[in-house]
């Protein structure tokens, strides 16, 4: 396996962990402020996990992401909608 698909593998391994501990965090967390933050990482990773399948020309998979972290954003984080529709704009641009 070459360097560069080692990486790619790598880092959506290390981001879909991130995503399953934020998850597990949120299941107990009763803090608002706490929970907000949580709510905006987790949505930061799905951006992240979107960058990656572009990269390798998954954009099915990258639509399915961003569609999904979408519905995220319009239920836990209405504010930054913006940052999060822009990747699903470009994808959908191409």
């Amino acid at each position: 396996m070459e360097q560069n698909a080692f990486s790619w593998i790598a880092a959506k391994a290390m981001l879909i962990n991130a995503a399953n501990h934020i998850r597990e965090y949120l299941a107990f967390c009763t803090n608002d402020t706490m929970r907000s933050q949580a709510e905006r990482y987790k949505g930061q990773v799905a951006i992240n996990l979107v960058q990656l399948e572009i990269q390798k020309n998954n954009f099915k998979s990258a639509n399915a992401i961003a569609i999904k972290n979408l519905d995220h954003v319009k239920n836990f984080l209405k504010d930054m909608l913006l940052k999060h529709i822009v990747p699903w704009l470009i994808l959908n641009s191409c």
